[in-house]
């Protein structure tokens, strides 16, 4: 894909880049994402740069899929045992007037 600047019709729309504002090009926050480069911040520290990739959010995205699995599995295997249960109406119902009565003597 081409790199957007200034002068393209995005650039037009969204103006020059201003730290600490997130754009809405993508999924999530993207500060710096429309225009290739860094953002500067306070006493020149880089804190954005959508030109290089780093190894340390590769690394981390990779760890949140593991957890995200690891999740997924053990929400199925919870659903499986309360399925596999006779009684699961009845301790939901237990379970949720303790909730409530909880919440009633907090307030």
């Amino acid at each position: 894909a081409p790199d957007i600047s200034p002068e393209d019709p995005i650039g037009v729309i969204f103006g020059k880049e201003h730290p600490g504002r997130v754009r809405g090009l993508s999924y999530g926050d993207c500060p710096g994402l429309a225009f290739k480069g860094s953002t500067t911040r306070l006493s020149g520290m880089k804190y954005a740069s959508s030109s290089s990739t780093s190894s340390n959010v590769e690394d981390k995205v990779i760890q949140m899929e593991i957890e995200l699995a690891t999740v997924k599995n053990q929400m199925n295997t919870l659903l499986e045992y309360i399925a596999l249960r006779k009684d699961v109406l009845e301790h939901f119902v237990a379970m949720q007037l303790i909730w409530f009565m909880r919440q009633s003597i907090r307030y």
